[in-house]
Order: structure tokens, then C-alpha cells, then sequence
């Protein structure tokens, strides 16, 4: 369904947004002898969201699709006498 396939869209746009810049302050952290500390957050976050442009090209679609597929699914499902909680399952693992 196009609700789903917006709600996906959305999703993973939030998701990188916020996910994408904490990956990137630990592994800066993480790094032997690199500069950064926690004391100065200015510069551990200082270009974090360099390069997110690839995440959000190959993630976007791929949200999207999942979320319309699921619901889709999820809807031919709705007449049968399953619980929801298998429906559920059915429609993610499809």
C-alpha cells in the first residue's frame, strides 16, 4: 500500500538520520591513539553526517518496499483465522 511504502520511506530516513552520526562517533572513539574524546563533543561530532548520502540512497527503497510488502500482506491476511500474532510474523517474514 502507498501508506506503507511512505511510512517505510519515513522510517528509514529517521533511522539513518540518527542511527548514522552515534556509528560514527564510536568508531571514532574506538580508533587506537585517535584524538577524540568524550569530553569534547563538538569535535566528536563535527562532520559525522559526512557521507550519508550512500546509506540513505541504498536504505530508503529498501524501507519502503519492506513496510508496503508487509502491509500489503498483512492486509490479505486479515480475513483468515489466524491470530494476529502469526499474521504479524507471516507478513514479516514475507
Amino acid at each position: 500500500s502507498i501508506s506503507g511504502f511512505v511510512a517505510g520511506a519515513a522510517l528509514t530516513v529517521t533511522k539513518t538520520a540518527v542511527k548514522y552520526p552515534l556509528d560514527t562517533v564510536a568508531v571514532r572513539l574506538q580508533m587506537p591513539g585517535a584524538s577524540y574524546s568524550i569530553a569534547d563533543l563538538s569535535a566528536l561530532f563535527e562532520g559525522s553526517l559526512r557521507g550519508i548520502s550512500g546509506p540513505l540512497v541504498s536504505n530508503i527503497p529498501a524501507g519502503a518496499v519492506f513496510f508496503a510488502l508487509k502491509d500489503a500482506t498483512k492486509a490479505s491476511l486479515k480475513g483468515s483465522e489466524l491470530p494476529r500474532w502469526a499474521t504479524t510474523s507471516i507478513s514479516v517474514a514475507v
